[in-house]
């Protein structure tokens, strides 16, 4: 059964498909809204870790990898962040960003990708192969 999600922002869509596994991704337009509410989806180290790179750009990077993730577990009611955890990495304008997901059955570690489509966004994405798909 293949997998698949779509995301739009301002003027970019974005959508991944597999054959296989389950898949997540979003899109963003950069702006502030993210650095404001980012005590609410931040833990500690990691709210710590981004105020020191303290760009707008930045903090939208971390809420999309968050939302990529959530969309990848499939999962209501996950809180951002206890259950979906960003490892330390070096920003870029492309690159991969180590994650924990924890659930109360089990943990698994995946890695989310990202780039610039244009000027202003950002998209991420992530992909597991393989995995089942449960609808819930």
């Amino acid at each position: 059964m293949p997998g698949s999600y779509e995301q739009h922002s301002g003027e970019w869509a974005a959508a991944l498909l597999a054959t296989g596994g389950r898949v997540g991704v979003d899109v963003e337009l950069v702006r502030d809204k993210a650095r404001r509410i980012s005590t609410k989806f931040l833990a500690d180290n990691e709210l710590a870790a981004a105020q020191a790179v303290g760009t707008d750009a930045h903090f939208t990077l971390l809420w999309s990898a968050k939302e990529t993730l959530y969309k990848l577990a499939e999962r209501r009611g996950l809180i951002f962040k206890e259950q979906l955890l960003l490892e330390p990495f070096a920003a870029a304008p492309a690159g991969e960003i180590p994650v924990l997901l924890r659930l109360a059955d089990n943990q698994s570690r995946h890695r989310i990708c990202y780039f610039q489509p244009a000027a202003g966004y950002v998209l991420t994405h992530c992909w597991e192969p393989g995995a089942p798909i449960s609808i819930q």
